[in-house]
């Protein structure tokens, strides 16, 4: 068994450098060390990995206002898959550049991650995000101290225009959407230890933006690690800001995002819960039919729309291979394995 330097202490006198030694334990990862004349420093090693398809200018933007805590080791990397329009922008702001031609934000995500390779965390922002000051240091914070394998920031939605409050939890704005007690993952404001990402398979592809519906790649993995025995902690004065056009508000675009958000729902429902439900035929043709009747209010209307695409996924999906059980995922190095009702923040149905 290898050992490794885990904390320091400060010199006793002149030179000399008094270490504690600890055995290495599994996910740990080498720091950087740097020797000065009265101080050994252990420097964190990080890297951050921002998705990016057809946003040059809200890149620009999020890589100019991504600030490294002094003296940190911090790698940063641009996954465009799509277009091929970022590099420059990348490359301007010393970021690391990788192309995919596959599409989907779950996939470019996944390979920053193997790209960031035995790093002590992975964060993660969308293009159109502005991260704000301190932002890296809050979001790493607790998987640097060993507190949580997986944590998420807070999300301030800003649009050129008015919207309904209630609207804002559409784009996870986590005053509207979050419960800290109960976090969930969202792409655009999280980061991961790398270990324990890649041992619950990272973002599944058949999800997010680019791929099925428009998210629940990162809700799923949150459920996965949870069943793992992962810990998730919400780090809310980890904040970015999410900017959202607002023609992204209309109402054309509200119901657009809440079926696809409703079929990634289902998607998850079928594979991952394992849900069931009778009757599924009627269910979607009472839902449909809900759907266009006349004076109900335009928030109900949203959610009975969610719950047709719910519906009209989990039929698509019946007869499918489901994803392998839950309590097959499991943690390594803790050797806890997880129980089927250990998901803290599954979707409703």
């Amino acid at each position: 068994m290898g050992l490794c330097l885990e904390k320091s202490r400060t010199v006793l006198g002149g030179n000399q450098v008094q270490a504690t030694w600890f055995p290495r334990s599994a996910g740990h990862v080498e720091r950087p060390v740097q020797l000065y004349d009265s101080l050994l420093v252990v420097i964190p090693n990080v890297s951050v990995v921002i998705p990016t398809h057809g946003r040059v200018q809200h890149l620009r933007t999020c890589l100019a206002r991504l600030e490294a805590p002094p003296g940190w080791n911090v790698t940063t990397f641009v996954v465009e898959n799509g277009t091929s329009e970022a590099r420059d922008v990348a490359e301007c702001y010393h970021a690391r550049y990788l192309y995919l031609n596959e599409t989907g934000a779950a996939r470019a995500r996944n390979a920053g991650v193997e790209a960031a390779g035995e790093v002590e965390a992975v964060a993660m922002l969308d293009d159109d995000v502005t991260p704000r000051p301190g932002w890296l240091e809050a979001i790493v914070r607790p998987i640097l101290a060993k507190d949580a394998e997986a944590t998420v920031g807070g999300v301030h939605v800003v649009t050129d225009a008015r919207v309904p409050r209630s609207y804002l939890g559409f784009y996870v704005d986590t005053s509207v959407a979050m419960d800290p007690e109960r976090p969930f993952l969202a792409g655009l404001n999280m980061a991961v230890q790398p270990a324990a990402f890649r041992a619950v398979g990272g973002f599944r592809t058949e999800l997010g933006p680019g791929a099925l519906g428009v998210g629940g790649e990162d809700v799923l993995l949150g459920l996965m690690m949870k069943a793992g025995g992962y810990r998730i902690k919400a780090v809310l004065d980890a904040e970015v800001d999410h900017h959202v056009p607002f023609a992204r508000f209309t109402k054309e675009a509200l119901l657009a995002r809440a079926f696809g958000g409703g079929r990634a729902d289902g998607w998850i429902h079928y594979h991952w819960l394992k849900s069931e439900y009778p009757w599924m035929r009627i269910r979607i043709a009472r839902s449909f039919v809900l759907t266009r009747l006349p004076g109900i209010s335009f928030t109900r209307r949203l959610a009975l729309v969610e719950r047709y695409g719910r519906e009209w996924q989990m039929l698509a999906e019946s007869g499918k291979p489901r994803l392998a059980d839950r309590t097959e995922v499991t943690a390594v190095g803790s050797g806890v394995k997880g129980e089927s009702g250990s998901a803290a923040a599954s979707p409703s149905p």
